[in-house]
């Protein structure tokens, strides 16, 4: 399935949990027959990221989320939001975080408490 935003900013997905991603934003609409080389560039200009940057993105602000709410595993939230192994899961979850799902989920319950 293709998207594309009000503001012709169009993304595709890497999968099924991608195009839910895009659909949550209320932004976009379907449209097909998008070609790729379209795509990538108005990803770019749309929200300032590379097209894998932006997905990236998305997948960690899900497991965020379902760390900080649920009771869910770490290797369950993994493959819930759209990682494919655990190591990229851990290391792009690091690069953007800048700490490990556990300490995530440590800090928001430790906050919690606090509030």
């Amino acid at each position: 399935m293709l998207l594309l935003g009000p503001n012709r900013y169009p993304s595709i997905g890497l999968n099924h949990l991608t195009i839910n991603f895009i659909l949550q934003s209320s932004d976009f609409i379907p449209l097909q027959f998008l070609s790729v080389s379209h795509i990538y560039p108005e990803i770019l200009e749309s929200t300032g990221r590379k097209f894998k940057s932006h997905i990236i993105t998305l997948r960690i602000q899900h497991a965020k989320r379902l760390l900080a709410v649920t009771s869910m595993s770490v290797t369950d939230i993994c493959y819930d939001s759209g990682f494919q192994s655990m190591a990229t899961f851990y290391r792009d979850f690091k690069l953007y975080v800048q700490m490990s799902p556990e300490d995530y989920r440590r800090l928001v319950r430790t906050q919690e408490l606090l509030d």
